[in-house]
Formats: structure tokens, sequence, C-alpha cells
């Protein structure tokens, strides 16, 4: 049992001195990186919302065909 609590702190003082070291190396300050994120985020909704658009017109021009061929 004293085996598993030393690893679990050795554990949590690396993962303290990981992320201080991440932290203190990273060029960018944290604004920096949320607001690239929010536009990499946006970029890909509005690739998905451009997707889904297309999808929808082309699904909806199917419809009117089968529509017109059934004779409604």
């Amino acid at each position: 049992m004293l085996r598993f609590f030393s690893f679990l702190i050795g554990f949590a003082i690396g993962m303290v001195l990981g992320a201080s070291a991440v932290l203190l190396t990273t060029p960018k300050e944290g604004l920096e990186i949320q607001d690239a994120v929010k536009d990499y985020i946006e970029m890909i909704l509005d690739i998905g919302r451009k997707a889904a658009e297309a999808r929808k017109s082309e699904l909806e021009t199917r419809i009117q065909k089968m529509d017109k061929g059934a004779g409604i």
C-alpha cells in the first residue's frame, strides 16, 4: 500500500511540474490561445453549416423531382 501512495505522490508532483513547464514555455498568452481556438471552432462550424445547407438543397431538389414524377 505504501508503494501505491508513493506512486500517487510522485505522479501528482510530476503533473504539477509538467503543467508548470508547459505554462512557462508556451509562446502565446492565454487570451491569444483562446482566440485561436475560437476562430478554429468557428471555421469548422462554418464548414459544417455550408455542407448541411448544400445537402439540404440537394435533398429538396430530389424531393421535388420525385413529386413531379409521382404526379402529386
